[in-house]
């Protein structure tokens, strides 16, 4: 049998994580997190610009930009773990390269206030 003074306990800590959290991210629900936005603009003269981007649960499919396109896609960070991370690889002429596009740990700070 539970005694009422781990229960209290038990109940005491959880409220204690949820206020921290609270606090932590400004918001009036602890678990909730603003959704971000990332755009994409291919910027290089005559050359189509191909964009993979994906995280490790969500592929967001293969996108083709002409000089001058713009693709977008939202996503809202992780709420208990701070380990976002979105890359994208892009392809152009014989070229191919991937970048971490969103790092929670390093970008969250910035993001808050500016466009991805």
């Amino acid at each position: 049998m539970i005694s009422i003074s781990k229960i209290v306990l038990s109940v005491f800590m959880l409220l204690t994580i949820l206020v921290s959290l609270q606090f932590k991210y400004s918001q009036s629900f602890p678990f909730y997190r603003s959704k971000l936005t990332v755009y994409i603009t291919n910027n290089l003269t005559d050359l189509e610009l191909g964009v993979h981007c994906k995280d490790k649960n969500n592929d967001i499919k293969f996108q083709k930009l002409q000089f001058g396109e713009s693709y977008t896609f939202t996503f809202r960070p992780n709420v208990l773990v701070e380990n976002s991370l979105y890359f994208c690889g892009f392809s152009w002429f014989n070229e191919f390269h991937y970048f971490d596009i969103y790092v929670e740990q390093r970008d969250e700070d910035t993001c808050k206030t500016e466009n991805i």
